[in-house]
């Protein structure tokens, strides 16, 4: 049984997957399965990993009918069988051939925890600028103290984490696709508030127009329907927190919504 699981849903991902997995050969770790979950409208994945990557432990599987975000993401995790899992969304890349390594020491350190993170780029793509994102000593410290503080913004979307396979089997939850990530970290770290960072850069997270996220960012009709669900599931009571109240009130600052009609 593999040490990682490299959970990697897809679309159309193109070069942006080459991107991925050539950031997966040159990692000094190779203890690790590759799990690609493709909804593709086309045959283009299976010929480039015929053509490029056969070579690599990678299983793929071609979805008959897009099962879209996140059911994709869900599909992946379920056929992962490594002791950690790391859903990798193929605009990512690892920022190091030593990445995987440094994930991999942590995991074996702390096998005691539900999740490790680690400091992470955006990377604007159209750019090639880089903003750097980190949890301070103070953040952890935060964190620690109320799993609710990481709304602070410095645990990075999936594929800056690992996630301990005593977690499954788990999901992401269907009815979100812009606080996909903040419920089930909320979910998890409610259920054990057990953590380890990595403090090194892993992971670049790829920036641009094209991303769901990008789609659904400050658009009323997913931010708001689904900010109220977040709440509504978790309780209103997380709004005690103040990284949590301050969120929200920024969403809705943005947005200018003044009431609940």
């Amino acid at each position: 049984m593999p040490f990682i699981s490299i959970c990697i849903p897809t679309y159309n991902s193109g070069d942006k997957l080459v991107r991925l997995l050539k950031s997966i050969e040159v990692q000094t770790f190779t203890d690790y399965e590759i799990i690609i979950s493709d909804d593709s409208n086309n045959d283009e994945i299976p010929q480039l990993i015929e053509a490029e990557f056969k070579h690599l432990n990678i299983k793929y599987y071609h979805n008959a009918r897009a099962l879209g975000t996140p059911n994709n993401w869900n599909n992946a995790v379920a056929n992962s069988t490594g002791d950690w899992i790391n859903l990798m969304h193929h605009d990512d890349w690892y920022d190091d051939k030593k990445a995987l390594q440094i994930f991999a020491d942590m995991a074996k350190k702390r096998n005691d925890v539900l999740l490790i993170f680690c400091a992470y780029n955006h990377y604007h793509l159209h750019t090639n600028k880089k903003d750097l994102y980190y949890a301070s000593l103070f953040d952890r410290f935060l964190l620690k103290l109320n799993y609710l503080s990481f709304y602070k913004h410095f645990i990075g979307n999936p594929s800056t984490t690992l996630v301990n396979k005593r977690y499954k089997p788990y999901k992401y939850d269907v009815k979100f696709k812009w606080l996909i990530d903040y419920d089930f970290v909320t979910t998890l770290l409610a259920k054990e508030n057990s953590f380890a960072y990595v403090k090194e850069v892993l992971v670049n997270l790829g920036m641009h127009s094209e991303q769901v996220t990008a789609s659904v960012f400050q658009n009323p009709s997913y931010e708001i329907p689904e900010s109220m669900f977040l709440i509504e599931k978790h309780g209103d009571k997380i709004l005690n927190n103040f990284f949590v109240y301050d969120f929200f009130w920024r969403m809705y600052r943005n947005l200018k919504i003044t009431s609940i009609q």
